[in-house]
């Protein structure tokens, strides 16, 4: 029998075996975000400098069928350890992390699409059931791709950029991914005519993308869309069990190739013995952790 507890922003689910043929004890099965509330609805947003004391920045959902701002950036952070999330608390971190590369930019706001892991982790299974009427078609994959494909195919006007820039972060990779095959149906102009992607720490196996991405003028390995020096411990595990191998395929300086080289030869060792019986799920992620911590940029 399979059993599920909440703990703070984690829900775990597991199995409890007291007889048969394998080792006594509790098996975790499978590990997601937990949700106790949410302030914001899942969808686009407009961030602008906060006139009030104390806030950067405040935000106001955007009806707009196009872009509105140069910069974009797709994702969300994940909930507190209470279990909330938050679209101004996300804005607030985006700013001063993955979109640090544009200050000079970001003085005229920027555009977030908010995507909040329960939106991607199946919309809505391990929601309450008032957050699952609060899942509206506005924030799904294909009103992403639908902004998209607009903005493409609007009339151009003076002072547009010669194209939008989006930021897909952590988590958002994934709903970016569904959005991409959602994007195929609705439009035939290819998404580099009018946007640029970059990745922060993408919570995915690249390979998973380089295909579609490749179809829509959009290459790794020449555009250099991946920030490296904001990959995390989750985006490089991602990274290190991609059977393409994308990422670690990438050319890079010498010195960086050399730490990428010496880790995934290490965690090699440690993710080949995962299937035996002395093995715990818990000393693989610590082992893991340890192997592949070194900053890969």
């Amino acid at each position: 029998m399979q059993h599920r507890s909440t703990f703070q922003n984690v829900v775990a689910t597991y199995t409890v075996l007291q007889h048969g043929g394998r080792r006594l004890g509790g098996y975790i099965t499978h590990l997601v975000s937990g949700y106790q509330t949410e302030t914001h609805s899942p969808g686009l947003y407009k961030v602008t400098p906060s006139l009030e004391k104390g806030s950067k920045w405040s935000l106001e959902p955007d009806n707009s069928t196009t872009m509105t701002s140069v910069i974009g950036v797709l994702g969300a952070v994940a909930p507190s350890e209470s279990g909330a999330s938050s679209a101004i608390e996300t804005a607030n971190i985006f700013a001063s992390d993955a979109l640090s590369v544009e200050r000079r930019q970001l003085g005229k706001g920027f555009s977030l699409f908010y995507t909040p892991n329960y939106v991607i982790d199946g919309m809505g299974i391990w929601l309450s059931s008032n957050q699952k009427t609060s899942v509206s078609t506005a924030g799904s994959p294909r009103s992403f791709a639908q902004l998209l494909a607009n903005t493409a195919n609007k009339p151009s006007n003076y002072g547009d950029p010669e194209r939008y820039k989006w930021y897909i972060v952590g988590q958002g990779a994934k709903f970016f991914q569904k959005a991409l095959q959602e994007y195929k149906h609705i439009s035939k102009a290819p998404l580099s005519r009018s946007h640029e992607f970059y990745f922060v720490d993408p919570q995915i196996p690249l390979g998973l993308l380089k295909d579609d991405l490749r179809s829509q003028g959009i290459d790794f390995y020449h555009d250099r869309n991946i920030l490296e020096d904001k990959m995390t411990l989750a985006g490089r595990i991602n990274q290190y069990v991609d059977p393409t191998e994308t990422y670690r395929s990438l050319h890079r300086a010498a010195t960086l190739e050399k730490v990428v080289i010496e880790s995934v030869a290490a965690a090699n060792k440690i993710y080949k013995a995962r299937e035996s019986s002395g093995v715990y799920f818990c000393d693989l992620i610590k082992n893991l952790s340890n192997t592949l911590s070194r900053r890969w940029g």
